[in-house]
């Protein structure tokens, strides 16, 4: 987490056992974050928002002020490959099941020009 309002050097590996023993940081944190601070008539959309943990322990006991010994202004980041990204070369499988998965989200429920079951039988 990286924020003004945390103390500097605040480094988090994990929920420490709250809200279950066993709870783990995982994409529903977000929904279980939102049902416990915006007061949301159900306290959980489904047991792995219940079973998620939460920033709360460190978002409760902010900074009074933001800090601001934030730098300004970020260095440039360090290139990760020497030369520019193929924009040619087709999705992979994966990124396909990507593209599947939003579409949903949008309300298409199948994308078949991105579907590799449609692709490999329409052919």
């Amino acid at each position: 987490m990286v924020s003004p309002w945390i103390e500097k050097g605040t480094v988090v590996h994990g929920p420490n056992g709250s809200p279950t023993p066993t709870s783990e940081y995982e994409h529903s944190l977000n929904t279980s974050y939102g049902e416990e601070n915006f007061n949301l008539p159900s306290p959980y959309l489904t047991k792995r928002d219940a079973w998620a943990g939460t920033f709360d322990a460190h978002i409760a006991k902010p900074e009074p002020e933001p800090r601001t010994n934030c730098p300004m202004q970020l260095p440039i980041p360090v290139k990760i490959r020497k030369s520019e990204a193929n924009e040619q070369v087709g999705l992979s499988e994966f990124q396909q099941e990507l593209v599947q998965l939003a579409s949903v989200i949008n309300g298409d429920h199948l994308l078949k020009n991105f579907h590799p079951y449609h692709q490999a039988n329409e052919r």
